[in-house]
């Protein structure tokens, strides 16, 4: 073996030395620091951006909840929402900052609602006695069926709330995070 060769190899070696002893924990440092922040900054579940934390905490995905209203002169109406939103849903409750919710509002403000006229006579009525009950949301595109209206609503509002344990007191309760409220762009 030449001595340039030995020398190529140690300088390799100490490359290696370098990378493992002295960048890794500074990169490792810094996602830490940057997911922490972002829990505190944003409510970023602990679950995403690196982990971090995960198993300290019961601010998990599953315990985090949406709920969705769609909102008339100040009424509001519950509405549940079916699995074609579930990704959007996930973002949102993983990820609860001001922009996403917006985005999702106005994505939920783009399609149409529907109730079985029979059983209520207007948009108001529906708002007013329904609780979200028999409200069902159209695909783009998706013609109105025979027997129901379509229900005018002016905005969207949109809130995640997350899972709290008082250890002092011994109690579980609810707690929102974020919420948005999105104005309609076509009625």
């Amino acid at each position: 073996m030449s001595i340039n060769a030995s020398n190529r190899k140690t300088a390799v070696s100490s490359l290696h030395c370098f990378f493992a002893v002295v960048l890794m924990p500074v990169v490792l440092a810094a996602v830490a620091f940057f997911q922490m922040h972002r829990t505190r900054t944003y409510a970023t579940t602990p679950w995403k951006g690196g982990g971090f934390g995960m198993f300290s905490t019961i601010d998990f995905p599953p315990a985090r909840v949406h709920r969705v209203y769609l909102v008339r002169n100040g009424a509001i109406l519950p509405v549940a929402l079916d699995a074609r939103f579930d990704e959007a849903m996930r973002l949102m409750r993983n990820i609860p900052q001001s922009e996403v919710l917006q985005n999702v509002g106005r994505e939920l403000g783009a399609f149409r609602w529907v109730f079985a006229h029979a059983r209520y006579t207007d948009s108001d009525a529906v708002f007013r006695d329904s609780g979200g009950r028999g409200i069902e949301v159209l695909g783009h595109g998706e013609r109105i069926p025979d027997g129901t209206r379509e229900l005018a609503y002016d905005a969207v509002r949109v809130e995640v709330w997350r899972y709290t344990f008082d250890v002092a007191q011994g109690q579980a309760g609810i707690q929102l995070i974020s919420d948005a409220n999105v104005t309609r762009s076509e009625p």
